[in-house]
């Protein structure tokens, strides 16, 4: 039979030491020795000590309680002792009953579990994929627009409003180091092809915050409509890659070319626009 045990409230935190000898009760190195022992604070035992009489089983001894902890049978909250082991840990049995997780969060946790696999297995298909390709028709989509890169006047504008118009439509985002290398480029063609009337630049902001695009936007001296890309749903549908990337659609509004990464040259672009003006 072991010597002492500690006395632990439902929490685990110790109250007290059950001692075999009464006569060690009054031995305040030994107390702190027990505890230091076994990695419990001594800050209870700092309040002052108690000496109770075992009066819950036949072991004898007695409780040295800290502070106005209660032993055993004193109308005491607490819920067990704990013996140390043979290699001077201690051994709890159960510090409070373990109640099992309830069926409906079982249930929840495994239906999110579910649609998580489901959704990365869609993204990862989506990236192998790669992005939507030549001869794609484009999909209708709505790019809300940024305060003083408006269109016509119009906060919003969508696809379908250019049909028979060329469209290049860029995706950048403030960050990306790359957008910067064709900005001017991309500023440049704009103000070559909108006079004509016959192609419209767009760009869609990725992953980004409103501040930090316009003062990308400022800094580069961007003229033509620009937005931010709500909630990703643009760029998914173009299946992009990552930023800067291009499409060229064309007046029915099929994927003609897509640009990875930054344009070289203002005759890059033109290149491509003119194939698509000659149609």
């Amino acid at each position: 039979m072991a010597d002492y045990s500690f006395v632990l409230d439902s929490k685990g935190k110790v109250q007290g030491i059950w001692l075999n000898d009464p006569a060690k009760a009054n031995d305040q190195a030994l107390l702190m020795m027990l505890l230091a022992k076994h990695g419990h604070p001594i800050d209870g035992y700092m309040q002052g000590t108690r000496t109770v009489p075992n009066r819950v089983d036949n072991a004898g001894g007695c409780f040295v309680m800290f502070g106005s902890a209660k032993a055993p049978g004193e109308d005491s909250p607490i819920a067990k002792t704990v013996t140390p082991d043979s290699a001077g840990e201690r051994t709890d049995n159960e510090i409070a009953p373990r109640r099992g997780v309830p069926l409906w969060v079982q249930i929840l946790i495994w239906v999110g579990l579910a649609a998580l696999l489901v959704l990365v297995g869609i993204t990862l298909n989506k990236r192998k994929q790669g992005t939507v390709q030549p001869g794609d028709a484009i999909p209708d989509f709505t790019l809300p627009l940024f305060s003083g890169y408006e269109y016509a006047g119009r906060s919003e504008i969508k696809l379908s409003d250019f049909s028979g118009k060329v469209v290049v439509i860029n995706f950048w985002a403030s960050w990306c180091k790359p957008c910067e290398q064709e900005a001017a480029e991309l500023q440049q063609a704009w103000q070559l092809y909108e006079p004509t009337g016959q192609v419209i630049f767009l760009g869609a902001d990725y992953v980004d915050t409103a501040p930090e695009a316009l003062v990308y936007l400022q800094k580069y001296g961007i003229t033509f409509p620009n937005g931010p890309d709500m909630g990703t749903r643009i760029s998914q549908l173009f299946r992009i890659q990552g930023v800067p990337e291009t499409y060229f659609i064309d007046k029915t509004g099929v994927l003609r070319y897509v640009q990875v990464g930054p344009f070289s040259s203002v005759g890059q672009i033109q290149s491509q626009i003119d194939i698509l003006l000659s149609e």
